[in-house]
């Protein structure tokens, strides 16, 4: 567990089932009162579990094989991840641009929860990121870029709280207009990952 990149595997390989978790709890809420706001935020749930699973997968596979070219590969199959899932939450944030739909209400206590979380997962996703470049992780860059891509969604989800605690009018366009524009940033970190460069040798974990 001293090893910065082995703590980021473990942390991935448990963070799985509460990302499933919270999609089942996402996935309940847009049944009980459908809004296609809320199934966005489903799928991009799912797409940080997709880019975790991944991550575990090749790195078991780089560590039984010695094969480090693996890893490479992971962190393009994450990034593709990341612009599936941005690309749409994008689709789904166009109604509420348009009028046709709207977000939900939130009370004060549930918006601050909201906006706490928000910042301190996108202040460590940051930080991860820049150790994961200095490191030169494929595997953890992957994951902290997820983050920092599904931080920047919870911005939404923050603003929508924010303002549906602070006002009674509905800001469900504004609301649709931060999520297009979010996932815009999100897919460019996905396309990022994609077509990066990579070194022509990425040596496996040892």
């Amino acid at each position: 567990m001293r090893d910065t990149g082995r703590r980021n595997i473990y942390f991935s390989l448990a963070a799985i089932p509460s990302h499933l978790l919270m999609a089942a709890w996402k996935g309940a809420l847009t049944i009980a009162s459908p809004s296609l706001f809320m199934f966005a935020n489903v799928l991009f749930t799912l797409g940080l579990a997709a880019v975790k699973l991944l991550v575990v997968l090749a790195d078991r596979q780089s560590r039984r094989r010695g094969d480090g070219a693996v890893l490479a590969r992971a962190y393009r199959w994450s990034g593709l991840v990341l612009v599936v899932c941005s690309l749409g939450y994008a689709a789904l944030c166009l109604p509420l641009v348009f009028g046709e739909g709207s977000t939900e209400r939130y009370s004060y206590e549930v918006a601050i929860a909201i906006a706490t979380v928000t910042f301190v997962e996108l202040g460590f996703s940051i930080h991860g990121f820049m150790s994961s470049r200095r490191r030169h992780d494929l595997l953890m860059e992957a994951v902290k870029l997820s983050n920092v891509a599904a931080s920047l969604i919870l911005l939404v989800l923050t603003q929508t709280a924010l303002l549906s605690m602070t006002s009674e009018t509905d800001h469900s366009r504004y609301n649709g207009v931060c999520g297009i524009v979010m996932a815009a940033i999100a897919l460019l970190i996905g396309l990022r990952m994609c077509l990066r460069r990579l070194p022509s040798r990425t040596d496996a974990p040892s």
